[in-house]
């Protein structure tokens, strides 16, 4: 039983994260529609995060015997796994309006592509809902069903691209 706990919440997570992301509604800034990451995933990562602080207390308190060795083992692998989940959430955007989509990555470095100079809109090959959006000058950015609202973001492409996107989601129903 022990066995199945992390496929579980592994699944409902996941679970949250793909049916959460088509509910929540953008904000408007400076004329853009702006997309973030689904808050599931800050949420993951801070609870994360609090996790390592945890194991920090019961480390320095000692509630519990624990050596150093697994208080740094078990912290730090939370840490490095729920640090960039929690800052993720809150610098990586998606903006897009009626005549551009502009991407800010993690370390707060655009890219933007104008509706005119797109060359060409794949699925990705992983067989996945990510679409990538390329220009003609080799720009590229991903657009992935982790962002809140990615079908919107879709959609607002298509209406003002010629080029006809299939955004419903694929066969495996992901």
């Amino acid at each position: 039983m022990n066995n199945l706990i992390f496929p579980i919440v592994a699944i409902v997570i996941f679970a949250l994260i793909f049916s959460s992301a088509r509910f929540i509604k953008p904000f408007e800034k400076d004329g853009y529609k702006v997309f973030r990451p689904n808050i599931i995933i800050g949420i993951v990562g801070g609870v994360s995060l609090a996790f390592c602080l945890f194991v920090i207390f019961i480390f320095a308190f000692q509630i519990f015997y624990m050596q150093l060795q697994e208080a740094l083992v078990i912290g730090g692998l939370f840490a490095v796994l729920g640090t960039p989940l929690f800052i993720l959430q809150f610098t990586v955007r998606i903006y897009v309006n009626d005549t551009s989509i502009i991407y800010r990555n993690f370390f707060g470095k655009q890219k933007q592509i104008n509706f005119n100079e797109i060359e060409s809109i794949k699925r990705s090959l992983g067989g996945g809902n990510e679409f990538i959006i390329k220009s003609t000058d080799n720009k590229k950015i991903r657009v992935s069903p982790l962002y809140s609202g990615y079908l919107n973001i879709m959609q607002i492409v298509r209406n003002n691209t010629s080029f006809s996107i299939d955004i419903l989601p694929n066969k495996l129903g992901f």
